[in-house]
């Protein structure tokens, strides 16, 4: 096992191309990072997404303050814009409810109508049948006083009656 060592590391020694050791190449753009490049002259371990050159502190605060004031600009504005949407909503719902409590006192308006005319037809059906009954009433009221006049009796009261020989009965029935 020993000898088997001794050997390879002879060999990495004595072999130029076993020996050489890969490259770090830069980005020369401008960006930090770069890729490993082999002794074949292969490019690996490339970094992915390298990162942008510092900026001035001050002014990447600068801008991150001012991205974050446009934010909450729009942020203001979408609220705004939520408020007025709520407040025109609350508005159609008043407006509806006023529209339905509208159309409700109509519907009791026209049923307080209704009601009254039928209740008018009714009091004006019995006032003529009344008159009617007071009508036959009399008429049989006058038949009556006729037949005790013609009998010799003389009304002279709710069922009293004077005789031909002067006297007061009650009237005899009709």
């Amino acid at each position: 096992m020993h000898m088997f060592r001794a050997l390879l590391c002879l060999i990495l020694t004595a072999s130029p191309a076993a020996a050489a050791v890969d490259e770090f190449v830069p980005y020369d753009d401008g960006r930090l990072g770069g890729c490993y490049k082999s002794a074949g002259g292969q490019l690996y371990n490339c970094t992915r997404d390298p990162a942008k050159a510092p900026r001035d502190q001050s002014t990447a605060e600068a801008e991150e303050a001012q991205q974050t004031r446009e934010e909450l600009q729009a942020l203001r504005a979408e609220l705004e814009q939520l408020k007025r949407k709520q407040a025109q909503e609350e508005l159609r719902r008043a407006e509806l409810r006023r529209r339905r409590e509208q159309a409700v006192q109509e519907a009791e308006a026209a049923e307080q109508a209704d009601e009254e005319a039928a209740m008018q037809a009714f009091n004006e059906i019995e006032a003529a049948k009344d008159s009617e009954r007071l009508r036959q009433l009399q008429e049989k009221t006058e038949a009556c006083r006729a037949s005790l006049e013609k009998r010799g009796f003389r009304v002279v009261g709710p069922g009293a009656c004077r005789a031909s020989d002067g006297t007061y009965v009650n009237c005899p029935d009709c």
